[in-house]
This record gives C-alpha cells, sequence and structure tokens, in this order.
C-alpha cells in the first residue's frame, strides 16, 4: 500500500500529540520510505526542537538530507553523531 502525504498527516493528526517528539520522528520514518525528503526533513526538525539531544532524531535528519542531496546539512548532523 501506498501512503500519500495527505494520508500520512492525517494519521499523524488522528494518533498523535503535537508535542511527542517520538511522534514526529516516526511520521519523519513514514516519509522517509515513501520517498517525500523533504516531509522527512520537516518532521525530523520538529521532533529534534523538542528533544534536541537525541542522536536517533540527528542521525535521521541526516538520512533525509541524503534523500533530498542536501550533502552539506547531512554531513553537519551526522558530524554531531
Amino acid at each position: 500500500m501506498k501512503w500519500s502525504k495527505l494520508s500520512l498527516r492525517f494519521i499523524w493528526r488522528q494518533s498523535f500529540k503535537p508535542q511527542n517528539p517520538d511522534g514526529h520522528n516516526n511520521l519523519g520514518l513514514a516519509f522517509l520510505q515513501t520517498g517525500d525528503g523533504q516531509g522527512a526533513v520537516a518532521e525530523f526538525q520538529a521532533a529534534i526542537r523538542l528533544r534536541s539531544e537525541d542522536s536517533g532524531y540527528i542521525g535521521n535528519l541526516g538520512a533525509a538530507y541524503l534523500q533530498i542531496a542536501d550533502f552539506d546539512s547531512a554531513m553537519a548532523d551526522f558530524s554531531k553523531l
């Protein structure tokens, strides 16, 4: 089953609280798996704003930057690990 960005956001709004960094991270992973690197970046950034020291979120953000070919940002995030 292919998830659209709209359906993923609907699931997010129905299932998670905006203050939940794990919810943002999980939605970012879903976006990453469906090829929506921009959506993944936005969700990982939201997760990091809520829990800035989580190395998993930072690594996921780096992977999302790789997907959208923003290599400088990816390296900046990976260097934090």
